[in-house]
Parts: structure tokens; C-alpha cells; sequence
């Protein structure tokens, strides 16, 4: 039993929509914001032109801008882009109110990639609560709503989320889910969670609308009476907010409730109360959907020709309709109404039509409901030999969703069957009438005749014989299954206690483990790599040495880069623990940000940030330098500190002719050398140095037996080691490096 059978209430969850601020949207948008419900066609169209408009990757923040024409520019790529992000938001949702779903997700997706990469939060989590609420409707795939309900969990853990209102709103979309996925306790839990929202943050409007869910929740726990109540006093409540959408919910959740209960007057009252909210919305395919709704209800309070004459004003509507199963549906409607006039030819042209459309759209349970229509019709006909031709084509080809027609289509069997003298099989068609009727959760009986009453009580006295016999045979043989079902169950619930316990155990030993190492292995506040981590890393290279082909081809390099950014030495000391934190937090970030994909990053003593890059990347390396030390620049300047950012830079293998000849931890000594290279000449010049080492291509490595700083820097003396760097006038005093034994050392080795 479903409470929502209109079409208008099955494009979505029955949740309200966060709407984007009008003083945000530019005229055209709001233009189409407004008229999103009654003409969700032209809605589209004006958002069209904004969605030609490109993506901007570089916006303010991104480079360092000194010119006023510049930011200008930058100020209206910003705004392009969200203009672009809204208009897809409100095109989406437009798709959504014509059931055009997956236009309506495609635009929502875009739009929540283009919100992520441009940091538009408020954006991005309108657009996943939209997709959300179309995703929730379909049983049959969960994984997609659920990753969606997880990326929007994480945008609501963000304080930068301008929409204070939206957590609101997620209570309200889960509670919905769980009522549609007839979870009754976790409904009622998010509702109490939603209830708490709401003392701390009014708001009338969204209050009603958990008003409304706690009457479906009554509704799902088989609570009518109370639920009729809930509705009552929400609707209420609607009317004074002046919640249109709301009211037109109520009114139809009201209007079932009621017609389940056979209370025709009031079912009538509320759809007629529900059709003038539609007229209101001045959406014409909800107003169509009412006007059907509404029929229905007057053919099954006897009052035919008013009902036809609703569904043939609805017709007017339908002509324009781009969506032919709705047409279909009509025509179904007009040829039982016909039918019930006793107007046979009109009723056989409409349900014949309506037969058609819904076999062109390929809809095999409706095209069912149709050709039992006609059976019945040929059945009042007095040509019995059609209608039994429908219905065994009918049985000989079932689909999945037919089993709620057999009650219906084995009625109608044995009553053609009856007509055309065919006793036997008429017998046959209505014991399985009697067993699906049975096996029904309908307590509706169809009329039947003094034959059909006989065969009724032969049938039953039948199925008492057949009881007391099974009743025997189970008799006979229930100790003995009774005592082996205890004894099993006995034996496996022990097993399955003990190997839950060893499961749990083992999983808990693993995560802790897993914890451990993520502890030990990454710094907790940067998520970078620590000294333990890159001891192993290089550790792990060094045991697997360059095998280079028959060809002699080089190996495949890696470039190290070795950052000393000077304001963060100290950094707790100078601004405290927290903001130093939320600082390397920052450094990290914008770190990850600029470097190419399959780069390593490691948080060293001293608060030195060491970068692998791949050889993809090697020739972008001045160009990922560049962008770092700007980066990093602008966060030292936020907070008041040294901006000066050093690089030392070498490239491993360092040797290229005898690759195996300097480990990568030797390698990495050498990256610390042209690190305190490049201090030295920041020192002397004030500003950001970079420098690289790198060895020629006749170096040996013989030269490099011994203590390995003093032979590089002997080979940097030499002409060994070449060295490039940001500055190309200024030398730098390499002998200096070196502490005073290493120093004498060195120039007794001259002398």
C-alpha cells in the first residue's frame, strides 16, 4: 500500500528544497527561480545561456596580482563561475519536476564538481541534498545516494557553509529516506535529531515539514487515526505560512488516507481542495495529475458523468504533454469511466489507445492494466471467447510485476469461462482466484454469483480434508525434526558466538595496528610522511638497486626538492600551538595542491619539507618551485611571518653513469648541501634562492669514496659537481659549509 500515488508527488522525496538567494542570482535566474514550478520548460530555457559560460581555473588567491585591472578580472571570473553553478542548480531541479532524471542529476553533478573546484561549499551542498533526494527514491541503487549523503556529511563538518539552515534540511531528507525505506525507529531518531535543530534554530516552515514526516512515520507504523490528526494540525499550520507545496502534500496524503478508509465524502473534499493548490502553483501537469486523481475518486463514489467530464477537461492539458505515458494514462482513466457508463464502443476506442502508447513506451505492467480492462469489457460484451484470448496471452507470458493482477485476471477467467459453457476450466480459474484473494492483503471481495458460491463452499470443504491430512503427516514426524532443530541451532549458535568473537578480535587487532602505523608512519596534523616513513622509503630503493636493459637506456629519474620555509622555525613560539597547527595544515595543503600527481612528501626535522617529483614532472620543476615558494609566501605573510622560502634541489640517480654508486639516502645528503647552499645566498640577498647540484656525464664515482659532504663540495670546487641556480650573478662560498676539522682537512689535502 502506498500513501503518494500521484505523479506530482513521485518526482522526488517529500523534503523541502533549500532555495539559492534571490540577492545572489542575477535577474535572468531569478526570473527562472520563480517560475521553476509553473513552467519548469521555460525555467531551462533561461538558464541555457548561462551554462555556455567556461570554467576558470585561476581565480583570486591562486598568483600573486599587483594590478587593479587584474583583480577586476579575476572579480568577474569569480562571479561567471558562480553564475554558472547556480544556473545549473536551477536547471537541474527543473529537469526533476518533469521527471527528466537523468538530465536532472547530469546538471547537478556538473554543478557540484564546478562549486568543489571553485571552494563554493553553500553551493556544492545544494547540489548533493537535490541529487540526494532524486537518488533516495530507487531501491535498487543505494551506493550512489549514499556517497552522495557521505560527501555532503563532510561539507556540513565545514564552518565556512554560509546556509546555517542546512543541517536542517538533511535531517528532514534523512528522515524521509528512512521513511521511505520503511525504517521506522531510524525515521524516528532523525526526527528527534531534526526537533533538536529546531530549538536551537527556529524556523515555522521547515518545523511543518517535520510536522509532516512525523504523520508518515505514524502512517508506516500503522498509526492512521493519529496520522490523519499530525495532518490535520500541519495543514494548518501551512496554510498560515502560506506553504503552497506543503499544502498540496497534506491535502493528498489526506485524501488517501481517506479513501482507504471508504470515506468517498471526505477523500472528494480534500482532492478537490488539492486540484485548486495546483491551479494555484499554476503547474499544468500537476493540475492534470489532480484532475485524475479526482476522477477516480467520483467513479468510485458512482458519480460517473462528472468524472468524465474532469478527465475529458484534463485532456486539454495532456494534448501538450511531451511525456506520452501520461496520455496513456488519461485514455486508461476515460475508457473505464466509459465502460462504467455502459458506453462500450467509446470505452473500447480509449482503453485500445491507451493499450498502444503503453506498449510504443514499453510499460508492460500498464499495458496488463489495460488489456484487463478490455476483458473485462469483452466480458460485459457477452464475447467471452476475446476476453479469454487477452487472458491467457496474459498467463502465458507473465513479467516480475504481475503477481498484483492475478486476484484481478483469474476473476475475470473463470467468469469468461462460466459465460462460454466451459465449466471445468471456469472451476480451475476461480480456485486460484480464491488462493491469490487469500494470499491478498486486500479485504475488498468482487461480486459473485450463486454458480460462483456453490463452487465456493466445495472448494472450501476440499481444502478442510487436505488440512486434516498434512495435519497428520506433520504429527508423525514433528519430535523427531523438533529435536534435531534444537541441537543444531544449539551447536550453531555456540560456533558462530565463537567465531564472531575471533572475528571481532582479529579486526580489532588489525585496526589497531593500522592506527599504530599511521601514527608512526604521518605526521598527525600535516598528514605528511615523517623521518620514519622516508627512512623506509629510501631503505626500500637501496635493497633494490638499477637494472639498467641490454640497451644501456637510463633509468628513470626522481627529482628531490628540499624546502626550508624560514617562518616556521618556531613556529609554536611565535603563535601558539593552535594557530601553528592550523598553519601547517595550510603549508600542507597548498603544497599537495601544486604538486603533479605520484609525488611523495615528507615533514623532516627543522620543519624541512622534502618533495619527490616523478619524471613526468621533471621539466615543470623551476615552475612547481615558483609556485610553491608564492604560495607559501602568502601564508607567512597572513600570519605576520619571515615569507622567505630556500630549495635545494638535486636529481636521483645523482651519477648517471654509475646509478648504484650513491645510495638515495647519500643522495638526499647532497639535496641538504644545495639546501645550505641556497641559505647561504638567501642570507646575502634577502630573498628566495633556489639551487641545484647535479654531477656531469664523465663524473666517476671513485671521486666520491670517503666522508660524502667533503668530496661533494671538493667536487663542486672542482668543476665536478655543476650547480644551477634562481640567481646567476651570485657566487657562493662553498668551503664555508664545511665545519672547521672538515675545513683543515680540505686544505691539507690542496697542499
Amino acid at each position: 500500500m502506498t500513501l503518494l500515488p500521484l505523479v506530482f508527488l513521485l518526482n522526488g522525496l517529500s523534503v523541502p528544497v533549500p532555495e539559492l538567494d534571490p540577492a545572489d542570482l542575477s535577474e535572468s535566474l531569478q526570473q527562472a527561480q520563480q517560475i521553476a514550478v509553473s513552467n519548469p520548460e521555460h525555467c531551462i530555457q533561461l538558464t541555457e545561456p548561462m551554462q555556455q559560460l567556461q570554467d576558470n581555473p585561476l581565480l583570486p588567491g591562486r598568483n600573486n596580482r599587483s594590478s587593479s585591472s587584474e583583480r577586476l578580472r579575476d572579480r568577474m571570473l569569480l562571479r561567471n563561475s558562480r553564475q554558472q553553478i547556480q544556473s545549473l542548480l536551477i536547471s537541474g531541479s527543473c529537469y526533476a519536476l518533469q521527471e527528466r532524471f537523468t538530465e536532472a542529476l547530469n546538471a547537478l553533478t556538473e554543478a557540484e564538481q564546478l562549486a568543489n573546484r571553485q571552494h563554493f561549499d553553500d553551493l556544492a551542498g545544494i547540489s548533493l541534498y537535490r541529487q540526494i533526494i532524486i537518488l533516495g527514491l530507487d531501491f535498487n541503487k543505494p551506493i550512489l545516494a549514499h556517497h552522495a549523503s557521505r560527501r555532503l556529511n563532510v561539507l556540513l563538518q565545514n564552518d565556512s557553509l554560509s546556509n546555517s539552515a542546512l543541517p536542517v534540511y538533511v535531517g528532514l531528507l534523512n528522515s524521509a529516506l528512512a521513511i521511505h525505506r520503511q525504517l521506522p525507529e531510524l525515521a524516528k531518531e532523525m526526527l528527534s535529531q531534526v526537533r533538536t535543530l529546531l530549538v536551537t534554530s527556529p524556523n515555522p516552515q521547515l518545523a511543518a515539514w517535520a510536522d509532516m514526516l512525523e504523520g508518515d512515520l505514524l502512517h508506516l507504523t500503522g498509526q492512521d487515526e493519529h496520522s490523519l490528526l499530525s495532518y490535520h494540525e500541519t495543514l494548518e499550520q501551512a496554510a498560515k505560512n502560506y506553504q503552497l507545496t506543503l499544502q498540496l502534500q497534506l491535502t493528498t496524503r489526506i485524501s488517501q488516507l481517506f479513501t482507504q478508509k471508504d470515506d468517498l465524502a471526505n477523500a472528494i473534499r480534500y482532492a478537490e481542495q488539492a486540484l485548486e493548490l495546483t491551479q494555484q502553483l499554476g503547474n499544468e501537469s500537476w493540475q492534470a495529475d489532480a484532475i485524475i486523481h479526482l476522477a477516480q475518486l467520483k467513479r468510485e463514489a458512482r458519480d460517473t458523468n462528472l468524472a468524465l467530464a474532469l478527465l475529458l477537461n484534463a485532456s486539454g492539458v495532456y494534448q501538450h504533454s511531451t511525456r506520452p505515458q501520461d496520455l496513456a494514462r488519461l485514455h486508461l482513466e476515460i475508457g473505464k469511466t466509459y465502460q462504467q457508463l455502459h458506453r462500450y464502443n467509446e470505452a473500447q476506442a480509449y482503453l485500445t489507445a491507451a493499450y498502444e502508447l503503453f506498449q510504443r513506451q514499453h510499460l508492460p505492467y500498464y499495458e496488463r492494466l489495460s488489456l484487463l480492462s478490455l476483458a473485462e469489457l469483452y466480458t460485459q460484451q457477452e464475447d467471452p471467447g476475446r476476453a479469454i484470448v487477452l487472458l491467457e496471452q496474459m498467463l502465458n507470458t507473465p513479467i516480475p510485476e504481475q503477481k498484483s493482477l492475478e486476484t484481478e485476471l483469474y476473476r475475470l477467467l473463470s467468469i469468461a469461462y462460466e459465460n462460454s459453457q466451459q465449466f471445468d476450466k471456469a472451476l480451475l480459474n476461480y480456485k486460484l482466484f480464491t488462493n491469490s484473494q487469500h494470499e491478498s492483503t486486500t479485504t475488498e471481495e468482487p461480486p459473485q454469483s450463486d454458480f460462483f458460491a456453490n463452487y465456493t463452499r466445495l472448494d472450501q470443504s476440499q481444502r478442510l480434508q487436505e488440512l486434516d491430512n498434512e495435519k497428520h503427516r506433520l504429527d508423525s514426524a514433528l519430535d523427531w525434526y523438533f529435536k534435531v532443530g534444537i541441537t543444531a541451532a544449539l551447536i550453531m549458535t555456540i560456533l558462530g558466538i565463537a567465531l564472531l568473537w575471533h572475528i571481532r578480535k582479529l579486526r580489532l587487532f588489525r585496526q589497531e595496528k593500522q592506527t599504530m602505523q599511521q601514527l608512526i608512519d604521518y605526521d598527525p596534523i600535516t598528514n605528511m610522511g615523517t623521518s620514519l616513513l622516508l627512512q623506509k622509503e629510501l631503505s626500500r630503493q637501496s635493497k633494490t638497486p638499477w637494472q639498467p636493459d641490454a640497451l644501456h637506456s637510463m633509468p628513470p629519474a626522481t627529482v628531490m626538492l628540499l624546502f626550508r620555509a624560514c617562518g616556521l622555525t618556531d613556529l609554536e613560539c611565535r603563535v601558539g600551538l593552535k594557530k601553528a597547527q592550523s598553519i601547517l595544515r595550510q603549508v600542507s595543503h597548498s603544497i599537495r595542491q601544486r604538486m603533479p600527481e605520484q609525488s611523495q612528501y615528507f615533514l623532516l626535522s627543522d620543519r624541512l619539507l622534502l618533495c619527490t617529483i616523478p619524471e613526468s614532472a621533471i621539466d615543470q620543476h623551476n615552475e612547481i618551485i615558483v609556485r610553491i615558494e608564492n604560495r607559501l609566501g602568502v601564508i607567512m605573510r597572513k600570519y605576520g611571518l619571515n615569507e622567505r622560502v630556500i630549495c635545494g634541489k638535486v636529481q636521483y640517480p645523482f651519477l648517471s653513469k654509475s646509478v648504484n654508486a650513491l645510495k638515495p639516502v647519500q643522495t638526499l645528503e647532497v639535496c641538504g648541501i644545495a639546501l645550505a647552499g641556497a641559505m647561504q645566498l638567501a642570507d646575502k640577498l634577502g630573498k628566495n634562492v633556489w639551487v641545484e647540484l647535479f654531477a656531469i656525464d664523465y663524473q666517476q664515482a671513485a671521486f666520491f669514496n670517503g666522508e660524502l659532504r667533503t668530496k661533494t663540495i671538493e667536487a663542486i670546487t672542482k668543476g665536478l659537481v655543476k650547480v644551477s641556480c634562481s640567481e646567476k650573478n651570485v657566487s657562493i662560498d662553498w668551503n664555508a659549509l664545511l665545519v672547521p676539522s672538515q675545513n683543515r682537512e680540505q686544505q691539507a689535502n690542496k697542499t
